[in-house]
């Protein structure tokens, strides 16, 4: 049997930002509609290197296929030159149960997906006169959550702070350290300046991907 193997730079050549929000777009009306099955999620710690690993499944109603999806955390990777996260997706015929692809994205998939979601959450509780995106954190979804919002109306301002909290709720690690406040982008427009403000969570158990308008002063 052969299938298909597409590496993280292949996945990248076929992607657009646009078919990013497009797709996660429609997986999130299907679920509204009950048409996606999502299976709970598989999940295992292994504290003595600070990593997880997690395991999900999904399929839309009258799809010709289904994926599963296997993605990795491993903290203390980047002093040791490692990449912290990698993904293995697995593209799987809901007809034949036969392979049909495997996408070795490393964990863009993921990235790529939460701040797909962010961005459409965000816009869909902004409100139309908001001029100001502020994005709690400072990491990779910072950058990521900014630059997916751009597509839809374009913030005044775009802002990022640094997260606060002495112990990670999910697991009780420490939290590494983040960079001091810092400004994610800078564009002019002629909407008003009042904010709206989103923020992503992670793979790990009990976090999710929120989204919420910030009231300009002198609001309800």
């Amino acid at each position: 049997m052969t299938f298909a193997v597409f590496d993280a730079a292949a996945i990248e050549r076929a992607t657009t930002s646009r078919l990013v929000l497009d797709t996660i777009r429609d997986a999130l009306i299907a679920h509204a509609e009950g048409r996606a099955h999502v299976p709970p999620p598989l999940h295992l710690d292994f504290p003595e290197v600070d990593g997880d690993c997690h395991v999900k499944a999904g399929w839309i109603t009258g799809a010709a296929d289904f994926t599963v999806k296997i993605a990795t955390g491993f903290y203390g990777n980047p002093a040791r030159g490692l990449s912290a996260n990698h993904g293995l997706v697995c593209v799987v015929s809901a007809r034949t149960g036969a392979p049909r692809a495997l996408l070795d994205d490393r964990g863009l998939l993921t990235v790529w997906r939460t701040a797909a979601a962010g961005a459409l959450i965000t816009h869909a509780m902004a409100r139309p006169a908001a001029g100001t995106l502020a994005v709690f954190g400072t990491g990779e979804q910072a950058r990521l959550q900014a630059a997916r919002s751009a597509p839809g109306p374009p913030p005044r301002t775009a802002t990022s702070r640094p997260a606060r909290c002495s112990r990670r709720p999910s697991t009780g690690r420490t939290p590494r350290s983040r960079s001091p406040t810092s400004p994610v982008s800078e564009r002019s427009t002629r909407r008003s300046p009042r904010p709206f403000s989103a923020g992503s969570g992670s793979e790990r158990p009990g976090a999710g991907t929120l989204a919420t308008p910030r009231h300009g002063s002198g609001r309800p």
